[in-house]
């Protein structure tokens, strides 16, 4: 991963994290997917446009 990422993000507990800023632009150029995970109800405020958008809403029912 390293490799697909370098010199941007930061590493903590093992895991590269990307800023809002970066992980938008990552996916604007084709290098990253924007996967939301927010539940149905929550997504009709807020979208993103980008290429490459998937989405995979769990429902937990309590």
């Amino acid at each position: 991963m390293a490799e697909l990422f370098h010199n941007i993000g930061f590493t903590s507990s093992g895991f590269l994290n990307l800023s809002a800023r970066e992980a938008y632009a990552e996916a604007m150029h084709g290098k990253a997917v924007i996967v939301d995970v927010r539940e149905d109800r929550l997504t009709g405020y807020k979208n993103f446009d980008v290429p490459r958008l998937m989405r995979l809403s769990v429902e937990t029912e309590e």
